[in-house]
């Protein structure tokens, strides 16, 4: 089975997606899936209108919390509910926008910092020693903006 048709596994319709690793790994060209954010809101709205049109997506990945607004938005403008016609997920995590419970990582952050400092600290004291990759693990927080597939 080849890694696009695992993709459709989990993602049967396309999606807007804001990272371009996974897409370039799969041969997608991810700048046909992600949205620029340097371009004023009605631009960035069309864009975002011929975007659902050409790919019709279900769920949308937003990496910051300007284009979780512009999406949340764009959806409304277009009369479109969350979770009733698209979901979507932010990947800041810390929205502070006024917008409903919205699906998000759950990182330990305190903890996190905590670990970079000892890594700082470690790096200053260890210059010659190689790298180390440090994976974190955490928990999602679906919110109310991801539509429950089993209905």
């Amino acid at each position: 089975m080849s890694n696009t048709e695992t993709l459709m596994e989990f993602f049967p319709q396309p999606c807007l997606l804001l990272n371009k690793q996974p897409l370039q790994i799969i041969g997608v060209n991810p700048d046909e899936h992600m949205l620029r954010s340097d371009v004023s809101l009605e631009n960035w709205t069309e864009s975002w209108l011929d975007h659902v049109k050409r790919y019709e997506p279900t769920a949308f990945i937003c990496a910051t919390e300007l284009a979780l607004t512009r999406t949340y938005l764009a959806c409304h403008s277009a009369g479109k509910r969350i979770p009733t016609d698209y979901s979507i997920v932010c990947l800041e995590l810390n929205v502070q926008s006024g917008m409903p419970d919205i699906g998000r990582p759950d990182l330990p952050t305190r903890e996190t910092g905590c670990r970079a400092g000892d890594r700082m600290i470690w790096r200053i004291a260890n210059p010659s020693l190689p790298y180390e990759h440090i994976r974190l693990q955490g928990d999602f927080d679906p919110g109310s903006s991801i539509r429950d597939l089993n209905k």
